[in-house]
């Protein structure tokens, strides 16, 4: 029998008393790449801000996980959508669409819902978003690349810590780095092996890596894609 979802915003969402969420505070050394602060009306959209299950739910969800491939359990290959997870699996309903409204009372537009119900994606202008969670959102400017990102841990009201896993308020990436390499092509009139132009491959060698560098961040990166599905 699935455990039922619990309710765990149970107090009042005020952002009087906040929650620093873990890792979301940004590395020192990125300060030397600060070009100031994003102007107040600047947008930012397709954030996303990662929900958490209870202990219950996220324990019956490793078990059903694992039960997919043993073949003596009833869920052997039994998939669910993702509608279905998120009703055995979840946060709660009521939970969720307190977040919703919490987002909306900050200035905030909610553009989607994952239907496993654990991610929230939102957008609005750049001052709304560092009131909401309690930071100030700059410019960053590596490589001769122009970023954006907190510039102080991320927090959310006190009241959404037991639901909110992090959020994501910047647009650093890793970047493979590919190497180029020449391509041989079969000569049939000649019976000879020929190298193309190595400036210009078909093809790189995988894995890509990462480039050595790129500042290390340390902000909470979601584990899924930056839109909310």
């Amino acid at each position: 029998m699935q455990p039922k979802a619990t309710v765990r915003i149970t107090k009042t969402v005020e952002n009087t008393s906040t929650f620093a969420l873990p890792g979301t505070a940004p590395n020192r050394t990125i300060a030397r790449y600060d070009a100031g602060a994003m102007s107040a009306d600047e947008p930012v959209g397709d954030i996303t801000l990662v929900l958490k299950r209870d202990d219950d739910r996220e324990k019956a969800f490793r078990s059903y996980l694992s039960s997919l491939n043993n073949p003596a359990s009833p869920d052997f290959h039994h998939w669910l959508t993702a509608t279905e997870l998120g009703e055995r699996f979840g946060p709660s309903l009521q939970d969720v669409k307190t977040i919703e409204q919490w987002l909306r009372s900050q200035g905030l537009t909610v553009s989607n819902i994952s239907r496993d119900r654990m991610r929230v994606t939102f957008s609005g202008p750049a001052a709304s978003v560092s009131k909401a969670f309690g930071t100030q959102l700059h410019h960053y400017t590596v490589d001769g690349e122009r970023h954006f990102a907190n510039s102080s841990a991320t927090k959310v009201p006190a009241s959404l810590a037991p639901l909110v896993k992090g959020v994501s308020l910047h647009n650093f990436f890793p970047k493979p780095q590919h190497t180029a390499v020449a391509r041989s092509t079969f000569d049939r009139k000649h019976g000879k092996w020929s190298t193309a132009d190595a400036a210009k491959p078909s093809f790189t060698v995988p894995p890509g890596t990462i480039n050595p560098n790129t500042p290390r961040m340390t902000w909470c990166r979601p584990t899924s894609t930056r839109s909310i599905t």
